[in-house]
């Protein structure tokens, strides 16, 4: 039988709740048609033993995306090619105990930089009335259109603020008033 198409490498990095799987291969020689490679199976286990790993997806790429996963979920894995006339070439990791492990997260704070959002990324009617609520709000101009306030409201010098929408003015108990 002629060489076969073999791993050299496997890759795995947790992702955002998802396993990214990557290897290098080398062809082997594939002169004969039921020899031809068809996919690479994905195994992983919760533990480092392939006698429990479950297949988790078959390709012909050199990567796989796993999705779904929580954050802190930690995969061992394995790989080995798929021929053409149904036989399986050598697991890569060859030891069944030594599985490529790897770690899914989730997104923080530091995997995005300061400026790096350049443009609105909130499609419209993502923030709703009933979704907001702030302790304080300052602004020089604002609308608030159909807003509803409730709770004591004071100004910058701790004095109580009285709101009467009805003649649309905000009155300050400080002798002034905002129209």
């Amino acid at each position: 039988m002629p060489d076969q198409t073999q791993v050299a490498s496997l890759n795995v990095s947790g992702a955002n709740n998802q396993f990214v799987v990557t290897l290098t291969f080398d062809e082997g020689d594939r002169c004969l048609l039921s020899d031809q490679l068809v996919a690479f199976e994905y195994w992983a286990s919760a533990n480092n033993n392939r006698a429990n790993a479950a297949k988790r997806g078959s390709e012909l790429t050199a990567r796989f995306v796993d999705p779904d996963y929580q954050s802190n979920v930690t995969r061992y894995w394995w790989t080995r090619p798929l021929y053409a006339n149904g036989e399986t070439g050598d697991w890569y990791p060859a030891s069944a105990s030594a599985g490529v492990s790897a770690t899914t997260r989730r997104i923080v704070t530091n995997d995005i930089e300061d400026d790096a959002i350049t443009t609105e990324k909130l499609v419209a009617n993502a923030v709703t009335a009933d979704k907001a609520s702030f302790n304080s709000l300052s602004a020089v101009t604002s609308s608030f259109g159909d807003a509803n306030f409730s709770g004591v409201v004071k100004d910058s010098t701790g004095n109580i603020i009285n709101i009467d929408f009805t003649s649309g003015t905000i009155d300050c108990s400080g002798g002034f008033s905002f129209g």
